[in-house]
């Protein structure tokens, strides 16, 4: 979660299933990629400020276009799950 309170290896491995580009421009760590609702949160190293920075941005742009309440992200990798995490992840995903 951003610069200053990264999240665990573990955390990432047990509540998110890809590396994501929100926008297709910001690094994010997307869960329940087949959901209504994902599960989002900005890569390590980060700045969390600038998702909320680019939905500032980008949101009355879409709402313009009548495109409201839209959020848009390319899946850019899976994230691989040691052993031990497969069989403990929320979503119920194996990883495999």
């Amino acid at each position: 979660m951003a610069i200053f309170k990264r999240v665990s290896k573990e955390y990432i491995q047990m509540n998110y299933t890809h590396y994501a580009l929100a926008y297709g421009i910001y690094p994010i760590y997307i869960g329940k990629l087949h959901h209504e609702s994902p599960t989002v949160e900005v890569r390590n190293w980060f700045p969390e400020w600038g998702l909320t920075f680019l939905d500032n941005i980008i949101q009355p742009m879409l709402t313009l276009l009548g495109k409201e309440n839209m959020f848009m992200f390319i899946v850019t990798g899976e994230i691989k799950c040691d052993k031990d995490v497969i069989s403990s992840r929320k979503d119920g995903w194996d990883g495999l």
